[in-house]
């Protein structure tokens, strides 16, 4: 997939992990966990292994978004306003697999298919 949008492959890409303070959910400590690839150089945004609690005000967007200007800034220094693409690498959210099934969007979307901004909406969509 990143070949064929142009995204040199070689590129580094850093792995870059967050988590929030804990929360009690149920009488148990939960947290959330961010983790993804940034590839600054590529403008690259690989979302890996992401957990929100539900509920949270905490958002994986408002997290991905500090963490990728952070790495721009600070470990590559590129300009953060060079991101152009951004990956999900699994989607487990049920209501949002469904939805994709539904529609039969496959694994690439694209703004022209139609049900590409109803899949922004959805949880994954939303960040």
């Amino acid at each position: 997939m990143l070949k064929k949008l142009g995204v040199d492959v070689c590129t580094e890409f850093w792995q870059r992990y967050a988590s929030s303070p804990s929360e009690l959910v149920d009488g148990k400590p939960m947290k959330n966990e961010f983790s993804n690839s940034y590839g600054t150089q590529a403008g690259v945004i690989i979302a890996e292994d992401n957990k929100r609690i539900k509920g949270s005000k905490i958002a994986w967007s408002t997290v991905t978004a500090m963490i990728w200007e952070d790495t721009c800034k600070n470990v590559d220094n590129t300009d953060p306003k060079n991101l152009k693409y951004i990956f999900r690498d699994n989607i487990l959210n049920t209501a949002t697999k469904s939805f994709i099934d539904k529609v039969g969007m496959g694994k690439e979307f694209k703004p022209e298919q139609e049900g590409f901004f109803a899949l922004l909406g959805s949880v994954n969509g939303r960040g």
